[in-house]
């Protein structure tokens, strides 16, 4: 059986927050309404929208971007 895993959009924050990303849940929700992020969705609604944020394709996003450091 195949899945689609997603994040919230707490989670991918504090996951971009860990790899040294300065960022805010208004930062990144801007973003993704405008399609700034490869990696999630905004889908408008009546009263609120929601955002679905792929995590197979945050994690190749990062991989992408993400350098080695020494501890």
């Amino acid at each position: 059986m195949l899945i689609i895993e997603t994040m919230t959009l707490n989670q991918v924050v504090a996951r971009l927050r860990a790899l040294g990303i300065r960022t805010t849940e208004l930062k990144v929700e801007a973003a993704l309404q405008r399609g700034v992020y490869p990696w999630g969705v905004y889908i408008p609604g009546e009263k609120h929208g929601c955002y679905e944020i792929y995590t197979k394709l945050f994690d190749q996003w990062v991989a992408e971007r993400a350098t080695e450091v020494a501890s």
